[in-house]
């Protein structure tokens, strides 16, 4: 996967507002040559009322606007149309998913809005899968599949790929474990004891397996 050329299949998400492009929420990617794309359906939370969705085509330098999105009713996980002319799909992953598979991913962050747009950076992580199992941890998912790097805000919705650039997933969340690093006692002047645990916060990006992703779309009649 070739940051350089990512414009070829990952498109960032914006809210516009009044013709403007407001607000960054995520990313997104095509799914098959007749304009579809997938995202999280939690990115649209933010909309206000006369606000739409619109993904960034970087060929053409222009906000493409979103319609007919159909949302999953109980996964995050959401399909929308848009006209772009060039695109690319990516080949999903046939095979099994297994702990310390290589993978990467492109997502975008926030860089600020200096002249009143929201400015966005690409930003390439690797990794490998660090967990993975069939029963799900979140409500809104079909499975857990853990990754070795935190899903960093504008990242959800970003396609995960292995090493022959084949999708074998898309983020839509965060793990978050809690673990005790160490205990502090102390004993004050009128005899009471102060204990103090300090913990550490390991951050686990979630994403949408292969499966899951063909699963939804089936459920949406988008297969």
């Amino acid at each position: 996967m070739n940051v350089i050329n990512m414009e070829e299949y990952l498109y960032p998400i914006f809210i516009v507002n009044n013709h403007k492009i407001d607000r960054f929420v995520g990313s997104s990617f095509f799914i098959n040559r007749k304009g579809d794309f997938i995202t999280c359906k939690h990115l649209k939370d933010d909309l206000k009322q006369g606000e739409y969705l619109a993904l960034y085509d970087f060929i053409n330098k222009k906000a493409c606007p979103v319609e007919n999105i159909l949302h999953h009713p109980q996964k995050d996980f959401c399909v929308g149309k848009v006209h772009i002319n060039s695109y690319k799909i990516l080949t999903f992953y046939e095979g099994q998913i297994n702990l310390g598979m290589d993978i990467r991913t492109v997502g975008f962050t926030y860089c600020g809005n200096p002249s009143g747009v929201p400015r966005i950076e690409p930003r390439l992580l690797k990794g490998y899968i660090v967990r993975y199992s069939s029963i799900p941890d979140k409500e809104w998912a079909n499975s857990t599949c853990e990754l070795s790097f935190p899903a960093y805000k504008g990242f959800c919705g970003s396609p995960v790929l292995t090493i022959n650039d084949e999708l074998i997933g898309m983020i839509y969340g965060s793990n978050i474990s809690k673990y005790s690093e160490h205990t502090i006692i102390e004993s004050t002047e009128n005899g009471k004891t102060k204990i103090e645990k300090q913990f550490s916060i390991i951050d686990f990006a979630l994403i949408h397996t292969p499966e899951d992703i063909k699963l939804f779309l089936n459920d949406l009649d988008k297969n």
